[in-house]
């Protein structure tokens, strides 16, 4: 038999019953104020709890996919389970693991205090994140991304929204611009599919075989436009100081200290030479 006061705080939880679909976003997700009641067996739900009595819990049984099935456990045969409540207040969670967590949170208000602080430390930095200017990583780098996301989430589509979380967390959502930023990556994701580095499938796109052979490909070129760029930039400072040994050479300089130029102008020579 559940004590008295045990029944006081689940009742108490289920004044603010939660309705069918819970909004975690938005305007419609700021107004939530609602629990959510289960019953657990270890981590695995056992019963989403819509009513208690003086005998035991009614809810929706887990039938391994949702709750679903009507009934009700008596408190004699609900011997461990755990009580797990959920708030949802505005956009913040609360989890309890037990009673005695939501009765030291829920009943003394101590929650209240906690979702300011937690309202505080996430709009400072959606403040400053809102005035940076988000852009589209270029072409290629998005490749990297999409594929790092694919590898990460292999049973999962690539979306817009997926992937501007999966690089800049949930808060584009709130960014000025978070319409603009979503057309854009879509049209980047079109792009992709229509040279075939993305496949369409149902719900967004899946990476394909091409997207690899494409990355390689350049950072392969980028790997050789790179050594280029270095050897250019060696053969421009050997050539200045192959034009002032010359000088040199040629008395066109002439040095205050008694050196001997020569053998340096001839090893830069050949050094050229084998180039």
């Amino acid at each position: 038999m559940l004590n008295k006061f045990k029944i006081m705080l689940i009742s108490h939880a289920l004044r603010k019953k939660a309705m069918d679909r819970i909004p975690r976003s938005g305007s419609a997700g700021e107004k939530v104020d609602c629990n959510v009641i289960t019953l657990h067996e270890n981590d695995t739900p056992i019963l989403l709890v819509d009513s208690i009595s003086k005998h035991g819990y009614s809810g929706q049984y887990w039938d391994n996919r949702s709750f679903s099935k009507n009934c009700i456990i008596p408190f004699n045969l609900s011997h461990g389970l755990s009580i797990r409540i959920e708030h949802f207040y505005g956009l913040i969670d609360f989890t309890y693991p037990n009673l005695f967590s939501y009765f030291l949170n829920e009943i003394t208000k101590f929650f209240i205090i906690k979702s300011i602080i937690y309202s505080i430390k996430d709009k400072i930095p959606q403040f400053f994140f809102n005035r940076k200017r988000v852009v589209i990583p270029e072409r290629m780098r998005l490749l990297e991304l999409l594929i790092e996301y694919q590898s990460s989430t292999p049973d999962y589509s690539i979306t817009a929204n997926s992937m501007l979380t999966y690089m800049y967390s949930s808060r584009w959502y709130f960014h000025p611009n978070f319409l603009s930023l979503r057309q854009k990556m879509n049209l980047y994701l079109s792009s992709l599919a229509e040279t075939g580095e993305l496949k369409v499938v149902k719900g967004g796109y899946m990476i394909t075989g091409l997207a690899i052979a494409t990355l390689e490909q350049y950072r392969i070129e980028k790997n050789r436009a790179i050594d280029a760029q270095k050897n250019q930039s060696w053969m421009l400072k050997l050539t200045i100081l192959l034009t002032i040994l010359t000088a040199f050479q040629a008395g066109i300089f002439k040095s205050p200290v008694l050196i001997d130029f020569s053998e340096l102008y001839l090893k830069i020579v050949s050094l050229l030479k084998d180039m």
